[in-house]
């Protein structure tokens, strides 16, 4: 883990590298990233719904002084994955479709880090 990152979670601040990889809290972080990407997903045929979806779930990271630099590495993790699993089947356009909607997901959570700030 991005020791930038790893610092921005209470409970993984300070936690040696070695327990973290086999942290249940880190495992089920993962797995709320990955639901949010799969409702981001879902959504897209509704981008009202999946604009409010966002802005409220970067509105709830406000609490973790979550910046735009977090969701960079987050976004080099998940392509790296998408390569890591896909193999060949990872082709440019597939790299490109996935930063395009990382990018946003991105953008609409960084609006609402920055909603919560003014309200």
């Amino acid at each position: 883990m991005h020791p930038n990152i790893q610092d921005t979670f209470p409970t993984f601040k300070g936690v040696r590298l070695d327990e973290l990889m086999n942290s249940r809290s880190l495992y089920l972080h993962a797995k709320r990233v990955m639901a949010a990407v799969e409702n981001a997903i879902s959504a897209l045929d509704d981008m009202e719904v999946l604009v409010e979806s966002l802005t409220r779930l970067g509105q709830r990271h406000r609490l973790w002084f979550v910046r735009e630099e977090h969701f960079t590495v987050v976004g080099e993790a998940l392509l790296w994955t998408l390569q890591d699993m896909l193999a060949s089947a990872c082709t440019s356009q597939v790299i490109e479709a996935w930063k395009e909607l990382f990018n946003f997901i991105s953008k609409t959570m960084l609006r609402g880090i920055g909603d919560a700030v003014v309200k």
